[in-house]
């Protein structure tokens, strides 16, 4: 007969087994799905900032085995519009918003994933003026470092979200008993 263990132990090493690169990449994916669209205004409303992306994609990376730790990078794509005294400046841009995992295990078989905040100087932002004008104001301006903020803030905002709580804490207990008296039931 093999090793005895308890429930932690046994927890501990199937978490490399439930949290994988492929499973944190769809998770992630299907937590940052959708649009995301936000409206700022600067000087007492003569300057005004609408933009909005989407996810386009996520690259997972392994960083440590133990404790397991993942960057989960979302791609995204960006349109922005600034206006000045109502005059319209044009955006275009592509992010790349790291996310760090950290899986471990909680209580018995319970997999609870860390996930770490985002800084706005660790966003990677190509943003693209539409024109000259537009190029002028995101060098005096520095449009892009505003924007990183403000993407800082959604992105931490929507992480910490009580909706998503189902996709960082996997109850495996119940689900390991139902497949433990499945296998073991003799009709």
């Amino acid at each position: 007969m093999g090793e005895r263990i308890d429930y932690g132990e046994f927890g501990r090493r199937l978490v490399p087994f439930i949290v994988t690169p492929e499973r944190v990449r769809e998770t992630v994916a299907s937590a940052a799905s959708g649009k995301m669209e936000t409206s700022v205004r600067l000087a007492g409303g003569v300057v005004s900032a609408e933009g909005g992306g989407e996810a386009s994609g996520v690259e997972v990376e392994l960083l440590t085995e133990e404790p397991l730790v993942y960057r989960a990078t979302i791609l995204a794509e960006l349109m922005l519009t600034v206006r000045i005294a109502r005059v319209p400046y044009r955006y275009r841009g592509r992010i790349r918003i790291p996310l760090i995992l950290t899986a471990h295990t909680y209580g018995d078989v319970t997999i609870v994933i860390d996930i770490g905040d985002v800084a706005a100087r660790d966003i990677e932002l190509d943003l693209r003026p539409m024109g000259t004008a537009a190029a002028i104001i995101e060098r005096v301006g520095e449009v892009s470092e505003q924007v990183k903020r403000e993407i800082a803030q959604i992105v931490n905002k929507r992480k910490d979200d009580p909706k998503l709580d189902p996709l960082r804490k996997l109850e495996l207990a119940g689900t390991i008993e139902e497949e433990w008296h499945r296998r073991t039931r003799r009709d």
